[in-house]
């Protein structure tokens, strides 16, 4: 479970551990993972919102893993299509792939499109700072995410809606 802990600098921080009894959480059988929900995120259109976060993996992280994820949610009538489970889907997220680097997508057509960021391996057992600029807009042309590594550009994903129905309430 999620816990607020403190490193040997007195900084504060959530720490998530997966644990085995959490295998084949979601459907997926043979993986591990545990999550903590930080709460409804704005959405607005037209908005930019900047989302501001650092993560330190260990040696042992997944070998692939969702590791942070902004998702519409609402039921599939409120949201405009039918939605799996819950009426959750992913909007944009930082992925730990297989081959170890990580990548920034955001999702656009009833989250079964989506552009790819890649933004390289990141340092394991050290805190790395990722910071996400999303402007939320339904239109392609005004659609945003921008992302920084250690306060260093790492590129954009342009050309699409951020938001995927009008009704999209986001959390992080």
């Amino acid at each position: 479970p999620a816990m607020v802990a403190t490193d040997p600098d007195g900084n504060s921080f959530i720490r998530i551990t997966a644990t085995d009894a959490e295998g084949g959480a979601g459907g997926f059988a043979g993986r591990v993972r545990s999550q903590a929900s930080l709460g409804q995120t704005s959405a607005a259109e037209g908005e930019t919102v900047i989302y501001d976060f650092s993560l330190r993996l260990g040696n042992d992280a997944p070998e692939s893993a969702i590791l942070w994820q902004l998702f519409s949610y609402g039921s599939g009538k409120q949201l405009g299509y039918a939605t799996p489970g819950d009426g959750t889907d992913p909007t944009v997220w930082l992925y730990k792939r297989p081959d170890g680097t990580f990548t920034v997508s955001n999702f656009y057509n009833e989250a079964t499109e989506r552009q790819i960021l890649n933004i390289g391996a990141l340092p394991t057992n050290e805190f790395v700072n990722i910071t996400i600029g999303v402007h939320w807009s339904l239109d392609p042309a005004k659609g945003r995410v921008d992302v920084w590594v250690n306060g260093n550009p790492a590129g954009s994903l342009t050309g699409q809606p951020t938001i995927i129905s009008p009704l999209t309430r986001p959390k992080a």
